[in-house]
């Protein structure tokens, strides 16, 4: 960057005109012009007092009330006080330069990339596509059913009209690895958006069928569409979930101590499976969420923005564990983490950060609250107080 941009970059962030991305790259090279020993003039620059106060001004305004406990180290200069970590997914100061940093915690200088859009969609004659390295367009037709792939990284499910009632046994199932995500749309209309490490098993058409009824491991969030005489179930390890027509979102991870069922929309009835008592049946409402946690199904009102942060490329952290925090950087970035002592794991967060982050920058926003300290050897993340 030029002396002439850096320059006005600062003119647009005095005259409130600067963007996120903006104000980002300027923090960015504020610090390189400082490292390189170059004095502030206010002849050129304008006030650097004017300047600090008008991005504070920009911290709180995009701080979210959870993003409460400090992400970022409290200084007594200005040059310091800007140099703000969590501002929202875009806004990201990078305190050192980027290969500085990761030379510091990565044993090899090599970062690792966010995850993609990428599955593996299994017909119900067994034929596998990797739907990732396919082309755009129809990709499989079965008995009337057709597949495609849109440009946008989308599986649309298409029926003939004169298409005859399939089999019970026609279904099929789409996987996401880890580091991977994907979107579907069933022959229902309904929309499905699946996490990384996650897999949905469904009918070719439910044409055949009086209820609508996927099965779910992984994570997934549901837009249903409305069919009174044909409910729609999703089946987990230990719940079914019953709609109508709605839009929730069902975390049920293997390696999570819960599920979690929350709802933005309509209503919802969660039925606990696998339990030897009888647990009723609970039904929430927007803004509720029924967490399935041993012989117990508890029902709780939670942040929302928080249950589909992944949908929106973010994580977002709210009094939130290091090891629950990690078990999603592991997914999303396809990485194994590890632990040494059971101090750090036990650390909470709040704030909010962007999916598309490589894994470094994730680390180094966790490790500027001076609690944890991460190491990456290989596609292994090393975790310490």
């Amino acid at each position: 960057m030029t002396k002439e941009q850096f320059q006005e970059l600062i003119r647009k962030i005095s005259d409130g005109e600067a963007t996120d991305q903006e104000i980002g790259l300027y923090n960015r090279y504020y610090h390189l012009y400082q490292q390189a020993g170059e004095s502030w003039d206010e002849t050129e620059m304008g006030s650097q007092q004017v300047i600090g106060a008008k991005l504070q001004a920009r911290i709180k305004q995009h701080l979210s009330p959870i993003a409460v406990i400090p992400l970022w180290r409290k200084t007594k200069t200005i040059a310091a006080a800007i140099a703000f970590v969590v501002l929202s997914s875009t806004l990201f100061f990078m305190l050192k330069k980027p290969t500085t940093y990761l030379n510091q915690i990565s044993k090899n200088g090599a970062d690792i990339a966010p995850g993609t859009n990428k599955a593996i969609l299994t017909l119900s004659s067994g034929q596998k596509i990797t739907v990732t390295d396919s082309l755009n367009g129809q990709l499989a037709s079965e008995n009337g059913i057709t597949v495609s792939k849109t440009a946008e990284g989308l599986l649309v499910y298409k029926i003939a009209e004169n298409v005859r009632k399939l089999s019970p046994e026609k279904y099929n199932t789409i996987e996401t690895p880890k580091g991977g995500k994907y979107q579907i749309i069933l022959p229902d209309g309904t929309k499905i958006w699946l996490n990384a490490a996650s897999t949905l098993k469904y009918p070719a058409s439910f044409s055949n069928y009086n209820e609508r009824r996927v099965e779910l491991s992984g994570e997934a969030y549901f837009e249903v569409t409305k069919n009174k005489a044909h409910p729609f179930i999703v089946k987990t390890e230990r719940q079914e979930v019953e709609v109508l027509g709605t839009h929730f979102n069902v975390n049920s991870y293997k390696d999570e101590p819960d599920t979690k069922t929350t709802l933005l929309e309509g209503s919802v009835k969660v039925n606990a499976l696998g339990i030897r008592t009888k647990i009723p049946a609970v039904v929430i409402k927007p803004g509720e969420q029924a967490l399935a946690s041993g012989n117990n199904i508890y029902v709780k009102t939670v942040d929302v923005t928080q249950a589909i942060d992944w949908k929106n490329d973010e994580f977002v952290f709210k009094n939130e564990s290091l090891a629950s925090i990690m078990r999603k950087v592991s997914r999303w970035y396809d990485v194994e983490v590890e632990f040494i002592g059971g101090k750090a794991a036990k650390e909470t967060f709040s704030g909010s950060l962007s999916r598309q982050n490589t894994v470094s920058e994730v680390l180094k926003t966790l490790e500027l609250t001076d609690r944890v300290h991460f190491e990456i050897d290989g596609r292994k993340i090393i975790v310490s107080n």
